[in-house]
Order: structure tokens, then sequence, then C-alpha cells
């Protein structure tokens, strides 16, 4: 006699409901841990980008036995204090970028960008290069400064000044001083900070900020109904007529994340500011060539001395 084959049998509905139900919620739970992960990495690949832009400094120490100037604007009282190539030209040579510094050939002219622009009514070749090494990977800002740009919690605006069209981004700045003065930094502008010793360094290297995140633009008010244009954005070429493209301050109207976010950059109380895409603080270089997040909680008087080559105060927590 014939014998019957078992009759398979498939999931039910509600079965399937049930694994998919399950399946949705481990992709939830692992989602935020991916994120975090990720996140992770990237914070560790923008300190990497702090430690490699420190040994280059220092590289340039070693060889011209002071620190590059933050811009090469004209000296004070001597021309366009605003105008001129950044430390980031300065520093190319050592991040293996020679072809590139030789290209720009920057010769120590003052103003150079706003000459180059006038005379050509556009950007320097070789400015509208992306460097890894000046990009953190958590940054959401362009590689290039378009000529429109939506602001965070805000609307689309154009450049302050159209000689800042086209040039890369620069995600980190220099110590442009702190709440005594703002020559009592070590990367400025000329007409501030000219070329410092890290002799002159008397509060010591390990308490002295050198570069750290500023990866933000803002407008010309903090009112988003009334903002028309974004007056500074941070680009590695130099200052095309404003020094905030390449350095913040340490001071406490400038604190870190500027009181605003990544999505709320509109509200940004300074132009000044440190400002990172890590939540809760900001990551830092300090002239040892030491690299650390620093919590945006920061004391305002440390904030300050993190910020001062020589005011003797002693540092507090960070």
């Amino acid at each position: 006699m014939a014998r019957s084959s078992p009759r398979s049998r498939g999931f039910t509905l509600v079965e399937l409901l049930v694994v998919i139900a399950i399946i949705g919620v481990l992709v939830a739970l692992l989602l935020p841990a991916v994120q975090s992960a990720r996140e992770a990495a990237r914070r560790q690949t923008c300190l990497n980008n702090l430690k490699q832009m420190a040994l280059a400094i220092h590289g340039y120490e070693d060889t011209w036995k002071v620190l590059p100037v933050g811009a090469m604007t004209a000296a004070a009282g001597q021309g366009n204090e605003n105008d001129g190539f950044g430390f980031g030209v300065a520093i190319l040579p050592f991040i293996e970028q020679k072809a590139l510094f030789d290209q720009i050939n920057p010769n120590g002219r003052p103003a150079a960008i706003g000459d180059y622009f006038r005379a050509t009514g556009t950007f320097m070749p070789g400015g509208e290069t992306p460097i890894k090494t000046f990009r953190c990977p958590s940054s959401q800002l362009p590689k290039v400064v378009p000529p429109l740009f939506r602001l965070p919690g805000a609307g689309s605006y154009p450049p302050s000044s159209g000689m800042m069209t086209g040039y890369a981004i620069n995600d980190y700045k220099g110590n442009g001083g702190g709440c005594h003065s703002e020559s009592d930094g070590v990367i400025g502008k000329r007409a501030e900070i000219p070329w410092t010793r890290l002799a002159e360094i008397t509060d010591g290297l390990s308490n002295m900020g050198l570069i750290g995140e500023s990866s933000y633009v803002t407008g010309n008010t903090t009112d988003p109904n009334s903002v028309t244009v974004i007056e500074d954005w941070p680009i590695w070429i130099g200052a095309p007529n404003t020094d905030e493209s390449i350095r913040y301050e340490g001071r406490t109207g400038a604190p870190i994340n500027c009181q605003c976010t990544a999505t709320t950059m509109v509200r940004a109380i300074n132009d000044d500011c440190a400002f990172s895409w890590h939540a809760g603080g900001g990551q830092f270089a300090f002239c040892d060539g030491s690299v650390r997040f620093i919590s945006q909680n920061v004391s305002g008087k440390t904030w300050c001395d993190l910020h001062s080559k020589n005011d003797g105060n002693p540092i507090g927590e960070y």
C-alpha cells in the first residue's frame, strides 16, 4: 500500500509578523551601537588629524625656529591686517603636500588672497584642493566654500565676500589668544601675533592650546529672520580679509561650541569660537604635541588660561 508523504507546513501570517517584529527590534537595538562605533572612529581620526598637524607645526618650528603665523597679513600699522596666507599653507611641506605648496608659491606676501581676487575675480589655483588632514570626518561642512550655503537653523545665504568662494575648508584653526588680549595666543594674524618661539610660552607647552576644532560658519546676525550673508568660512589657504577663517579665541565670550549645535548654527553667539561636530565639547592639540578632548562645560577661567602663553595662572581641571 502506498504511503502518503507528510504535508510540509509553512509559516502562518502571525508567525511571520512576529519574526519581522523581532528582527525590527534587533535592528533598532543594533543601529545606535553601530552609529556610536562609527562616531568613535571618526573622533579618533579627528584626533589623529590634530596630532599630524601639531607634528607638522613642530617640524616647521624645527626648521625655522618659530611657529608659523596664523595668517601672513601685513604687520601692525603697515597695510591690510586681515588678508594673507594661513598656517595651513605654511605646514603643507610637512604633511606631504610640498607640490601643492610649490604651486601656491606663497613667498611671504601679505594681502595675497585679496590681491589675486581683485586681479582675476576668482580663487587662487591650489586653494580649492581638499586636504584630508584638514577635515574632521564628522564635519558636515562642504568640501569648498559654495556660492550659497544653507546655514543650519536658517536659510541659504552667500559668503559676505566673493573672495571666499571656491576655497577648500579647514575644520581646524589656530589659538588666537585668550581673555587677556588677542596677542597672547600662538597662531593668529601677523598684525597681532608675530612669529612665536616656543621659549616664549612660559606657562608650559602642555598648558597652552595650539590648534583646535572650529568647524562652523556664522551669519551677520543671531536673528534667524535677518541673516543676509555668511561672514566667515574656515579655509586652510588663509585669511580672505577676515582672520576668523584661521583662528579661534579661548575666552569667556567665545565658549566651546558657541552656545549652539550643528543643527542650530545660526544661534552662534560669536565668530571666534571653537566648534566641534562631536557632542559635548571639542578636540584640541597643545603646544607639546599632545591632543585631547575638552568639555564645553570647562570653566571660563580654565578656558581662558589655556590660551594665554605667559599669564602665570595655574590651570584648573579640564
